[in-house]
């Protein structure tokens, strides 16, 4: 009985490792030099979308310092494919509470806040994508934006 058992458990394991799907997983990473995001400089990263039939979800992660000193990092988010198709969405992300604390813990050096900006999102088209973020913050340079990240994960 405990052999047939076991033999069950050892074909089910397998049955189910094997219907696993490895998702695909784009990350994109940009630093800021002196942690300072000067509004006229666009970050702009690429990448290239190699399935459209099954859904994304789009992520921003900024880590940010002490001399961050906003309520909320502002952004607008560009997508362009190869055939120069444009989509511009605008998002923000609470960083201070009402009494000017950082809302997330910090994690080593620093506050590490994510914000999903498209869930189960489709690309058109097969191929190259540029994403470009802006900075809509209001100040020409602001201070204590270490790094900004760029996840395409496919769903």
């Amino acid at each position: 009985m405990f052999k047939s058992l076991k033999y069950i458990f050892i074909f089910l394991t397998l049955i189910i490792s094997s219907c696993s799907v490895d998702k695909t997983k784009i990350s994109m990473i940009h630093t800021f030099p002196g942690d300072i995001w000067n509004a006229f400089n666009e970050v702009e990263l690429s990448a290239t979308i190699k399935d459209k039939e099954n859904p994304y979800q789009i992520v921003v992660e900024v880590e940010l310092t002490d001399e961050f000193t906003e309520r909320e990092f502002s952004f607008g988010f560009t997508q362009t494919d190869e055939d120069g198709e444009s989509r511009y969405s605008y998002h923000s992300m609470d960083i201070r509470d009402n009494k000017l604390k950082m809302i997330e813990k910090k994690k080593g050096e620093f506050f590490v806040y994510r914000l999903v900006i498209k869930n189960k999102t489709y690309f058109n088209s097969l191929g190259k994508y540029n994403f470009s973020l802006e900075s809509v913050m209001g100040k020409v340079k602001v201070n204590g934006i270490q790094q900004l990240s760029l996840e395409i994960i496919q769903l």
